[in-house]
């Protein structure tokens, strides 16, 4: 488990439409690592995307794939 200010965690939406989208991450795409079990390696999270007066966006999260340990999924964790 990491912060979410540690570097290559951002994501640019700079010039994307309001609207929901989909955010896919999957680990170990080409099974480079031995795993005991390769069916768990791909999250998602699901975002509302909307931006306010003055064009700064505002991300309202709809949903997520199911996860076994919701402390480290990030459930609960402080956003400072």
């Amino acid at each position: 488990q990491y912060h979410q200010s540690t570097e290559g965690q951002q994501l640019d939406i700079t010039g994307a439409p309001p609207g929901t989208y989909y955010l896919v991450s999957t680990s170990n795409p080409d099974g480079t690592f031995l795993e005991a079990d390769y069916s768990n390696n791909t999250a998602w999270v699901s975002f509302k995307l909307s931006r306010d007066s003055k064009g700064n966006p505002k991300i309202k999260i709809t949903g997520h794939s199911d996860c076994a340990s919701p402390g480290l999924c990030g459930e609960g964790a402080p956003n400072p």
